[in-house]
């Protein structure tokens, strides 16, 4: 027990050199991405590359990986991401409100805690802890910067590489109740292979088909006359091929005739835009392409193939948009390729192409109804997007 106790303690001590990964990171994305220096000065990613080698001979992984970070940053291109290997991962998965962020689905030993809001970790106020990890994110899209700092808040090793946590797999979180009362605990960290979340009845239908690993799915309200599709990734779905689904869709549509279509993008990652062909086809040239009845929600997690999906929808089809602007800018770089750092593992990935999917625009695509997103309403169980196009 002595020897496996120094074994462990040795390995939590224990740096490495990865100035020959930092080496591999540079002559890869420069070699790889066509835009690199469109994107930033090619003497500012030099001098970023020199101080990261520096760094990267005494250094642990979580370390190197948070340097990484900083630098990818300050590129700023949504699709030229890294992704470490997260072998552990608090058992819980958090949502950033606008009255703070909170814990929106935990596994089975720690329910107490869910909707509960995040207001420390390791004795950390959650001010700081947003603070650290939005300086290892890109700047010019808050509602990038909202989906990626909740998503990375359960990660121990990126907590840990930024100096938030003392352990590399446990800390004290501590939250305030849904009935007012502060309370911390130990959580430790598990395998995220084997982790499954519990869902709840508060999560919207849209979040619900992308948890389960749906891609798409449809549900007629008979109360209101109105149909919302739910399309949660841009990518076939084995079974049901989207042509078929397609097809059951409108069967529905010409059996309802509904009042109003809704088309659920918040939380579609993107995939494949040309997925979505049969239904912009079909969408086209129904009774629904009119002002007033076509919605398309959109949101942080809408991504990629997903926006380009709903800016297609806003620029040749009457569709009207609500909800938060897209967690991806309008025009962006991607067609992406990926390496693996030889010592610490960490996939890299990167853009060869560059998406000019509306000329003239900057940022994310921004919606005709902006909504708020608040914890009060997320654990009564309503929708504010929803709510807002069925009462409007």
């Amino acid at each position: 027990m002595l020897f496996w106790s120094n074994s462990i303690f040795s390995q939590n001590i224990t740096r490495y050199d990865y100035s020959g990964d930092a080496a591999v990171f540079a002559n890869q994305l420069k070699s790889g991405h066509p835009y690199l220096f469109k994107l930033i000065p090619e003497d500012t990613f030099d001098l970023l590359i020199t101080g990261l080698k520096q760094k990267a001979h005494n250094i642990s992984k979580e370390a190197f990986t948070v340097e990484l970070f900083r630098i990818n940053a300050r590129i700023a291109d949504e699709h030229t991401r890294i992704a470490p290997i997260d072998s552990l991962i608090f058992p819980m998965r958090f949502e950033w409100f606008d009255e703070g962020m909170a814990v929106i689905m935990t596994d089975s030993l720690h329910h107490q805690h869910l909707f509960s809001r995040l207001i420390a970790i390791d004795g950390h106020p959650i001010a700081e802890v947003l603070h650290a990890l939005s300086g290892i994110l890109k700047k010019d899209n808050v509602s990038f910067q909202k989906f990626w700092t909740a998503y990375y808040l359960n990660r121990p090793a990126m907590l840990y590489g930024l100096g938030l946590l003392e352990q590399r797999d446990r800390a004290t979180f501590t939250f305030l109740t849904s009935s007012g009362d502060t309370v911390s605990t130990t959580i430790h960290a598990v395998l995220a292979a084997v982790l499954r979340l519990n869902y709840c009845r508060n999560l919207p239908m849209g979040m619900q088909v992308a948890m389960e690993g749906r891609h798409y799915d449809y549900k007629y309200d008979d109360t209101t006359g109105v149909l919302f599709f739910e399309y949660a990734s841009c990518s076939e779905e084995e079974g049901l091929p989207f042509r078929e689904f397609n097809k059951q869709l409108f069967d529905m549509v010409k059996a309802k005739h509904p009042s109003k279509l809704i088309v659920d993008l918040r939380y579609n990652g993107g995939g494949n835009s040309s997925v979505l062909n049969p239904f912009l086809r079909s969408i086209r040239s129904s009774y629904l392409n009119a002002p007033g009845k076509l919605y398309v929600l959109t949101g942080r997690r809408t991504f990629s193939s997903a926006l380009m999906n709903a800016v297609e929808m806003v620029r040749t089809i009457h569709a009207i948009t609500a909800g938060e602007p897209t967690g991806a800018n309008i025009n962006h770089y991607g067609e992406v390729k990926s390496f693996v750092l030889p010592d610490s593992k960490i996939t890299v990935y990167y853009s060869t192409k560059y998406w000019e999917n509306w000329s003239g625009y900057d940022g994310p695509l921004v919606p005709d109804i902006s909504l708020e997103h608040r914890y009060s309403n997320f654990i009564e169980g309503r929708d504010e997007a929803l709510e807002y196009i069925l009462h409007h």
